[in-house]
């Protein structure tokens, strides 16, 4: 649920080493059979609004169709890996622009913890 990450990740970020970048690290495998994100309350009052930006500005987003089926992040939550996108939007409209940045960095925070401990081992 992304109130419950944004949480999480605002913890981390209070917590965090500010001698070192800050980037969020994300996973999305569930192994086949645990369940992803649930709709956030709330969303009803503070809803994604569709269609959106990614978080990059560089697609337009609208609601996922697949079949008959229109989904939407405020009601069915992440129901399938398409949805991952609406989530991180969900992400913005909980803890705002900061958090979408700090996951657009996990990668290289990443990288960049993965080379100081290689460095210390040597």
């Amino acid at each position: 649920m992304a109130t419950t990450f944004a949480d999480e990740w605002r913890v981390a970020r209070a917590n965090r080493d500010t001698r070192y970048f800050f980037g969020t690290g994300f996973g999305s495998d569930i192994n086949g059979l645990h369940a992803q994100p649930v709709p956030r309350p709330g969303a009803a009052q503070n809803p994604v609004r569709y269609p959106f930006r990614s978080f990059d500005g560089g697609s337009v987003i609208n609601r996922q169709h697949s079949g008959t089926r229109l989904y939407d992040i405020n009601t069915d939550g992440v129901d399938h890996y398409g949805l991952y996108s609406d989530w991180i939007e969900d992400l913005r409209v909980v803890a705002g622009r900061q958090i979408v940045d700090g996951m657009a960095n996990g990668a290289e925070a990443y990288l960049q913890m993965w080379s100081r401990a290689e460095a210390a081992a040597r």
